[in-house]
């Protein structure tokens, strides 16, 4: 497991907030877990995530390369491309 750090900047916030919920089955599915949603104190478009997941290359496929995703991602969150960092947990 590594965790990802995913920053975005969505073109509206409750649209993407809803959208984020109504996929929660599928990340499930996928074997990700969120950890926490923030988002910057001086821009609400602004999104940090933080999720547990198998693989950089399971999550970099998830969210750069599915079809369903990336439509929805593409067409109704983006201002920008996002920043996905990846960091392994030292105990």
């Amino acid at each position: 497991m590594v965790t990802a750090f995913v920053t975005i900047q969505v073109e509206n916030f409750l649209a993407w907030k809803k959208l984020f919920s109504e996929n929660e089955d599928l990340r499930k599915g996928l074997n990700i877990k969120i950890i926490d949603v923030y988002l910057l104190v001086s821009d609400v478009e602004i999104v940090t995530i933080i999720a547990e997941v198998e693989s950089k290359e399971q999550f970099d496929y998830y969210y750069f390369n599915d079809p369903t995703i990336k439509n929805i991602l593409n067409n109704y969150c983006y201002k920008v491309k996002p920043i996905v960092e990846y960091y392994n947990k030292i105990d």
